[in-house]
């Protein structure tokens, strides 16, 4: 895209268009002025800075989820290594695509949707209803990911067995609809 060249020269099929890392990267070869090695060179260094914060990510969710755990160190700690440290993992978030971005944002969602509390708070919702939408821009599929999200929130938070006031029904209407609204304004 910075030579001008268009997104795909025909030589290999594509699976869609992954908006965000076209856009990262096509930044990597315009800061490079083109030149295709140092292009290469950013961005196997931003994919080992992603596949790194993706570990870590893991091991912080692990130690979150498992805080009540005698070995929650342990776990977390093979969690992550064994992420970082996968055959399947390496190759599919080290060779150009836009899989480890994937990777890193998913489980970033799956920590914040499982550790969450029942009461979504006004800033939680737009957090992440904003993640989600990058996660749209990241890889388009996400739309998927976005209404599994959704559905549990729905079904699992948004359930309630005790009689709710009108206040507090439009108060998490309101979360709902600035989840969803966040969404949409970035898909």
């Amino acid at each position: 895209m910075a030579l001008g060249l268009g997104m795909s020269t025909g030589t290999q099929l594509t699976n869609g268009t992954q908006p965000l890392v076209t856009f990262l990267w096509a930044g990597a070869y315009w800061l490079e002025q083109g030149d295709k090695i140092q292009s290469i060179v950013w961005i196997i260094l931003i994919q080992l800075m992603i596949a790194l914060g993706a570990a870590f990510l893991l091991g912080r969710g692990c130690l979150k989820m498992l805080q009540h755990c005698f070995y929650k160190c342990q776990i977390a700690a093979l969690a992550a290594a064994t992420w970082f440290a996968s055959l399947v993992a390496a190759w599919h978030t080290m060779y150009g695509l836009e899989t480890g971005l994937y990777g890193l944002a998913v489980i970033w969602i799956a920590i914040l949707v499982s550790t969450s509390r029942q009461d979504w708070s006004w800033s939680y919702s737009i957090w992440l209803g904003f993640l989600l939408g990058v996660t749209f821009w990241i890889r388009n599929d996400a739309a998927l990911l976005i209404f599994a999200v959704c559905l549990t929130h729905l079904f699992i938070y948004g359930s309630s067995t005790t009689a709710v006031s009108t206040l507090n029904q439009r108060n998490r209407d309101g979360k709902h609809i600035s989840l969803g609204g966040i969404t949409l304004v970035n898909v």
